[in-house]
């Protein structure tokens, strides 16, 4: 098959150079401003710092480590990457522990434009990218010091790879982007383990299976793409291997079994759909219009690589036993291809043959972004005690829901979706500033750690009972003994009084006639408010 290059539906392409610095300029801020300011409300978060700050101190780069036990629950490579970083100061900060994420997040838009424009045009690629950047779970995500912005971006590299092999028309140009395409399924591997390649390839597959054109690569080009897979994902596992043999049953329990098996959050079947509609906001308004745009323009665009990618994720990651929110992050560069592909027909008011769907769309955006502007304050205002200024900076909002008002009154298409677009901007600014800081107030571990940090001597033992929670451990800078039931009064009893942090629930059922109290407490707000306690012997 040979590439054709896609029209845009409508617009001039003069004004591309300032739009692309505009949404270049966009996306740098919203990932990079203030990254890593708060501290890690989650397990998830500073498990990422243990291990990297392990590795630098250990020099061990094989075996993933949290405070001297081995952590074989994902593969290393976000560690790896935060590690690097980090090597320069011999410290992992939150800074440090994110930036990566923030990176990817960055590379992951750029490349959702890149393959945007190649399905549906210049202009689609740059809404594209817009749209994905405004996205509220991906921006959040991005933030995050967790595998899956870097996930995301290897399965959007994927299917970039992969479009440019379907289209290729050389043998040099399919060399090539067999190559790319193996580079970052490896990627994907090394971040997820199995269920990331298993998602990829099962994207692949369908979409070949509905064009009716599937067909095993030649000898050599599959010889070239497995070989370098493997080249670079089976070292890491058989270096493992040769230090802890009994690892590879638990490895392949974590990242596989756990697809099947319910193994905790586990959800409804329709968990994930409310899940999408938040984390798209409020974009996903124009998703249904976006399908029906794909459907009557099939002929002159080729959309079934993002359908066929976003209903993959989501009925895979619906069907695993074990779900998580962040699971289907890798769904939102697809949505934002579709989407982007429908908005420059919107924004210049081309003729559609559905103006009346198009109006309820127009209007469900703008309702949705004054619901926002007006729910920012009134939320921080409510949940927290913030200053006046804050209050006022999470108002500014409400000023451009009143222009993208007036923009719908006199039918300005364009002008209520970049709008929009500024709204989105512009709130998720506020959150980075005003927000974020207020919820860091209430989140934050570190306050407790410091209070444990400041009433136990260095020189006597610190444990932490039953499940290890690494957001309070990271902030303790100190070797913690893991305690649970066997152990606990052994540990309590040793010469030196024992400190121990342990749930309010676990202190409640403790079974051992060693007497203790309470010293201080944490409420866990992170995990359904569970209270943590600091006791001692006696």
């Amino acid at each position: 098959m040979t590439e054709e290059t896609p029209i845009a539906d409508s617009g001039s392409e003069k004004g591309s150079p300032g739009i692309f610095a505009a949404v270049l300029f966009m996306v740098l801020v919203l990932y990079l401003w203030h990254i890593g300011a708060k501290d890690f409300w989650t397990a998830a978060e500073a498990r990422t710092a243990l291990v990297a700050q392990s590795m630098l101190d250990s020099g061990d780069w094989i075996v993933p480590k949290i405070n001297g036990t081995p952590y074989l629950t994902k593969p290393p490579l976000y560690h790896w990457m935060v590690a690097v970083l980090g090597h320069a100061t011999g410290t992992v900060s939150e800074r440090i522990a994110v930036l990566p994420a923030a990176l990817s997040a960055i590379a992951c838009i750029g490349a959702t434009m890149w393959l945007a424009a190649r399905v549906f045009g210049p202009p689609a690629g740059l809404w594209s990218g817009a749209v994905l950047a405004t996205m509220p779970r991906f921006f959040w995500q991005g933030r995050l010091s967790e595998i899956d912005m870097s996930l995301t971006l290897a399965v959007t590299l994927c299917m970039l790879s992969f479009h440019y092999l379907y289209c290729a028309a050389t043998t040099g140009q399919k060399a090539f982007s067999t190559v790319m395409f193996s580079l970052a399924l490896s990627a994907t591997a090394l971040l997820k383990g199995p269920p990331g390649v298993i998602v990829v390839l099962l994207t692949v597959i369908v979409f070949l299976a509905l064009k009716r054109t599937m067909k095993i690569p030649n000898g050599w080009r599959f010889a070239l793409g497995l070989g370098i897979f493997l080249l670079i994902v089976i070292p890491w596992p058989l270096a493992l291997v040769s230090r802890i043999p009994s690892v590879l049953d638990f490895f392949l329990q974590e990242t596989s079994v756990k697809v099947y098996r319910a193994a905790g959050h586990t959800h409804g079947l329709f968990y994930f759909i409310p899940q999408i509609i938040v984390g798209s906001f409020p974009w996903v308004c124009f998703v249904p219009i976006a399908l029906w745009w794909a459907y009557r323009h099939r002929e002159r665009y080729d959309s079934l690589l993002p359908l066929t990618w976003a209903a993959t994720v989501f009925v895979f990651f619906t069907l695993v036993q074990t779900k998580q929110s962040h699971y289907v992050v890798p769904i939102y560069p697809a949505i934002a291809i579709l989407v982007g592909g429908a908005l420059p027909s919107l924004a210049g008011a081309a003729e559609l043959e559905f103006p009346r769907a198009s109006r309820y769309t127009m209007l469900a955006f703008l309702v949705s972004i004054t619901a926002a502007s007006v729910a920012l304050p009134v939320g921080a205002a409510v949940k927290f005690s913030p200053s006046l200024a804050q209050v006022a900076a999470c108002s500014v909002s409400i000023i451009i829901a009143v222009i993208a008002w007036v923009c719908y009154r006199r039918d300005r298409t364009s002008g209520l979706l970049s709008a929009g677009l500024i709204f989105m901007f512009v709130f998720l600014l506020q959150a980075i500033t005003v927000v974020v800081p207020l919820l860091n107030v209430e989140q934050s571990p570190r306050p407790f750690a410091s209070e444990v940090t400041r009433k136990v001597p260095r020189d006597q033992p610190l444990g932490m009972y039953g499940n290890m929670r690494p957001h309070i451990l990271y902030y303790f800078s100190r070797e913690v003994t893991p305690v649970n039931s066997s152990n606990v009064s052994d540990f309590l009893s040793s010469d030196k009084p024992g400190y121990l942090v342990i749930s309010e629930k676990d202190y409640a059922t403790l079974d051992t006639d060693i007497p203790t109290h309470v010293i201080l407490s944490y409420k866990d707000f992170a995990y359904q408010r569970r209270r943590f306690l600091l006791v001692k012997r006696g």
